[in-house]
């Protein structure tokens, strides 16, 4: 659980036997807004990580949970000090078989504290660290395991959670919708280099462009210009941590008009310049990304997660 840890070559173990379930001990320091179809269960490890989504900003502190929704979009970042996390990823499919209704479930509160007892939170968090250890061990029958173990998680969360059903039309019209800001996205995130305007967005939605103005604002929390933006610095973030290139070819590769649009956004994001947040950052820190956008952090092989996992002592989430 270090920061600024040596990068890692190691194997990357794929659970194959487990469709639709998937496990990370990471190091979250930054992730820009992303969706995705799965439920996301995120347990802090240590630090505290502040997610957002709807327009709240949620503290996760150590022992903390929080539990978002399929298609729900949320932002990670700390507050200087990495925060490692516990993160379990089920897609709806899984328990469809016997939980047809799955799709349609939705949790409304999302801080895990504020919706059920201690007692319960004790026995959720239990249940997600042997969730845990079980898959990352990888040992005979441990997918048998790990399904015992997810089902009990959802039934924790189910039991004292606060929760609803959608419609059958309000879970299509929430499709509709996520599809769309996924569109979205994928556009911000394939043209950021050259200019952009939201426009071209509405005229391939095929939708007026004041109504894509509230849309995005209501679902990123945050104007299109102002996303575009955030997704030129992340890139530019990654240049300035790990490649010698100068800040003029820097806002050249990133989209950037020119050296004060560049300045201006990295001090709103940092409070430092980008020459002064080179200086800050060691190069070659390890840095992955995902298909949902730019992130920084260090994903944990199965070993380290393993064993980050069976080193937590007794009383570890008391901070």
């Amino acid at each position: 659980m270090t920061e600024g840890s040596d990068a890692m070559e190691y194997e990357i173990i794929q659970h194959d036997q487990l469709r639709g379930i998937k496990l990370l001990v990471d190091d979250i320091s930054y992730r820009t807004p992303h969706t995705h179809r799965e439920f996301e269960l995120i347990l802090a490890l240590s630090g505290t990580l502040i997610v957002s989504c709807l327009g709240e900003q949620i503290p996760v502190k150590q022992g903390e949970m929080i539990i978002l929704n399929p298609w729900q979009t949320h932002e990670f970042h700390t507050e200087g000090k990495i925060c490692t996390c516990l993160v379990v990823q089920m897609q709806p499919d899984v328990f469809r078989g016997y939980f047809p209704s799955v799709g349609r479930l939705r949790f409304q509160t999302y801080a895990i504290k504020d919706m059920m007892s201690e007692d319960r939170m004790n026995a959720l968090r239990k249940a997600a660290i042997e969730l845990g250890i079980a898959y990352f061990s990888m040992e005979p029958l441990y997918e048998l395991v790990c399904m015992r173990l997810l089902a009990q998680v959802f039934e924790h969360l189910m039991r004292d959670g606060d929760w609803t059903l959608l419609s059958s039309k309000q879970a299509q019209r929430e499709t509709v919708v996520q599809r769309r800001l996924e569109r979205v996205m994928q556009f911000v995130q394939e043209n950021y280099q050259q200019k952009i305007f939201l426009w071209q967005v509405a005229e391939q939605e095929r939708l007026s462009e004041s109504y894509m103005t509230h849309f995005v604002q209501e679902h990123l929390n945050m104007s299109f210009q102002d996303y575009v933006a955030l997704t030129r610095f992340e890139h530019a973030r990654r240049l300035l941590e790990s490649t010698d290139m100068t800040i003029v070819e820097i806002c050249g590769e990133c989209g950037f008009s020119d050296r004060r649009y560049l300045n201006k956004v990295c001090l709103q994001q940092t409070g430092m310049s980008p020459k002064e947040y080179r200086k800050s950052q060691t190069k070659g820190r390890d840095r992955q990304t995902s298909s949902g956008g730019l992130t920084v952090e260090h994903i944990y092989s199965d070993e380290e997660a393993l064993t980050c996992l069976q080193d937590l002592t007794p009383g570890w989430e008391v901070q």
